[in-house]
């Protein structure tokens, strides 16, 4: 299991993402065990001010970020893609401009006790099966929690999610988005929980 250390990590020129866990970028991975990374644990790391992500994940098998604190990073906060069985909890993600934690094209995740604020979309859940968000608190964002497929991507559905015990309040930050091709781009200010082209998700026990 590989472990971050605690010390942090801040942007400088030239470095696009903070923390990035790859170790090959085919998007077979998420139906075959063998091209994907085993168990890795970033733990306890404030991740500030880079260009692209603050976290990312691509290919990785029965991960964890706990305890991350991710601010300032202009597309994404906290971005696991193309993985299976992980875990995003008690973390923060705050000042993305496209979504502050976000589960890509990946299956069977928990996202659980996060704060995120002030993103375009604090959390969001995308051509993903079996993810459960909750216990988590969206505020001052653009939208508070989206789930949806798009089309043209690896992973063609969005089924079998579940949204609960969440706390979504006061999403009315003027999009900030900046790429007009981004889906994200069109979502209003004031948006708490969209769901749309999706299967079998389940909303519940949200104020």
């Amino acid at each position: 299991m590989q472990q971050a250390p605690p010390r942090g990590a801040q942007g400088q020129g030239g470095r696009h993402k903070g923390i990035a866990v790859v170790d090959r970028t085919d998007p077979s991975c998420v139906n075959d065990r063998s091209k994907r990374l085993h168990r890795s644990l970033i733990k306890g790391f404030p991740v500030k001010g880079f260009e692209d992500d603050g976290v990312f994940l691509f290919c990785v098998d029965r991960y964890r970020v706990t305890r991350v604190r991710a601010v300032g990073n202009d597309e994404y906060g906290i971005f696991p893609s193309h993985s299976v069985a992980g875990r995003v909890d008690h973390s923060l993600a705050s000042g993305a401009n496209d979504t502050g934690i976000y589960i890509g094209q990946s299956r069977r995740g928990r996202v659980d006790h996060n704060k995120a604020r002030k993103n375009v979309s604090g959390f969001e859940i995308e051509n993903s099966s079996r993810v459960r968000a909750d216990h988590n608190v969206a505020t001052g964002n653009t939208a508070g929690i989206l789930s949806f497929a798009l089309s043209g991507l690896d992973v063609k559905s969005n089924h079998d999610n579940r949204i609960d015990h969440n706390r979504v309040r006061r999403n009315n930050k003027q999009n900030t988005c900046v790429d007009p091709d981004d889906t994200v781009c069109k979502v209003p200010r004031g948006t708490g929980i969209l769901v749309l082209a999706v299967d079998r998700n389940i909303v519940r026990r949200t104020a």
